[in-house]
């Protein structure tokens, strides 16, 4: 994506009239993150001015600087003491909808062993993606070879801060290529396997179709309305629409909401149907 993030970082590009890390972050605070951390190198300034300054991110938001890109795994050991005790890692150029609170209690339940989360490999994701096989999960393998496999990894992991002593990570700066594979080896990582689909915005092929897939895949607030005495006066059983009349302003009050992009449903218990007043085709 060169051509297109001369002047903007690839997270900071918008879909729909929104950033990608805002996506991101909104998804994480929506499921109870209170301590957001930025790891960022290029263009730091930007991340920085954007959410430090931001009267809606400030108060979860701190950015670390990574002066020279050398691996996501040395901005991790760059930002070591703003780690808490167990925390989540993710790219910030992927999204999946992930069930935090299951990938959480999964973590807890394995004894808070390193988790990495792996998404089915529906779509034949291209090999520069680290990518796993069935048979190298049951070996505990990693490998990265270029060809397509049946898992590939979602850049999602959940880690306990004392892994990052514990293992001679000194000489390290990859996670995927080198931290990952020193945990397999010493049985101290559990595969979280998933078929929810995942989008990654860092090719063309996939950029193009990330607004499309935001749309139909991020989760999105929902407003239920009751029918009778909420959106239409209630007359009592009212099944004509000659006898359907708006209550004042619900009108304004949905398409309010639809600007907001909430998600309208309208539930109606219609006992009129069992007290055989009107039929169901009404």
């Amino acid at each position: 994506l060169k051509s297109i993030t001369s002047s903007t970082p690839k997270p900071l590009l918008k879909f729909n009239n929104k950033s990608f890390l805002n996506y991101l972050i909104d998804f994480y605070i929506a499921h109870g993150v209170t301590n957001v951390l930025l790891l960022c190198s290029y263009k730091y300034n930007r991340f920085k001015s954007m959410y430090e300054k931001s009267k809606k991110y400030q108060k979860y938001v701190k950015c670390i600087k990574q002066d020279v890109p050398n691996g996501n795994l040395e901005a991790l050991k760059i930002s070591y003491k703003y780690l808490k005790k167990d925390f989540i890692l993710c790219n910030g150029d992927t999204f999946i909808n992930l069930k935090i609170d299951e990938l959480i209690k999964y973590y807890f339940n394995n004894n808070r062993k390193t988790i990495c989360v792996l998404t089915s490999n529906k779509k034949n994701i291209s090999a520069k993606s680290t990518l796993l096989s069935q048979k190298s999960l049951n070996k505990k393998i990693l490998i990265t070879k270029k060809y397509r496999h049946k898992y590939a990894n979602s850049g999602i992991y959940i880690f306990n801060k004392n892994i990052l002593k514990k293992n001679k990570i000194k000489d390290y700066n990859s996670i995927e290529n080198q931290f990952l594979p020193s945990l397999i080896k010493r049985n101290n990582i559990k595969f979280y396997k998933t078929n929810i689909e995942f989008k990654d915005i860092g090719t063309p092929k996939d950029f193009f179709k990330t607004s499309e897939f935001l749309l139909k895949n991020y989760p999105r607030p929902c407003a239920f309305l009751d029918r009778d005495g909420v959106i239409n006066r209630d007359y009592g059983y009212v099944n004509k629409i000659s006898d359907f009349k708006w209550m004042p302003y619900i009108r304004n009050i949905i398409k309010h909401l639809n600007k907001k992009k909430y998600l309208i449903i309208v539930v109606s218990n219609q006992s009129g149907v069992g007290r055989g007043y009107y039929p169901k085709k009404n």
